[in-house]
């Protein structure tokens, strides 16, 4: 009985991507530069089309200024629509693609638009 030997495929090792330095974290754009963390304020963050806001039957929001101005503007029918007891589309916007979760978790708690728009104002002082 003849035996078949197998052909073994040389395999080429994998090219190594440069390591990052330790403790950078996996999200390099959340780090805070030396003067932003002396001064405790970021830099807005302004999303592009792909990620923004579309306000139920009104315009597209970009940053938490934007959010906070709509919040004066929408009607109550907005508002449910976006927020009510199953979801919050507001707070998971801002908490994941703004990438602020301590806005995003006080505006779970808001049911209205006034304490909504309260909410925004006073994160918006966190930033400049």
């Amino acid at each position: 009985m003849a035996t078949k030997k197998k052909k073994i495929k040389s395999v080429k090792p994998k090219a190594t991507q440069p390591r990052r330095p330790k403790g950078s974290g996996s999200r390099p754009e959340l780090r805070l530069k030396t003067s932003e963390k002396a001064s405790g304020k970021r830099k807005l963050t302004t999303v592009s089309d792909g990620h923004c806001f579309w306000l139920h039957n009104g315009p597209a929001l970009t940053n938490l200024k934007d959010l906070s101005g709509a919040f004066s503007k929408m009607t109550n029918d907005q508002f449910i629509y976006h927020a009510n007891k199953t979801k919050n589309d507001f707070a998971s916007w801002v908490e994941f693609v703004l990438l602020d979760p301590e806005c995003g978790s006080n505006l779970k708690k808001c049911n209205n638009k006034a304490s909504a728009r309260a909410c925004t104002l006073k994160a918006l002082k966190k930033y400049h």
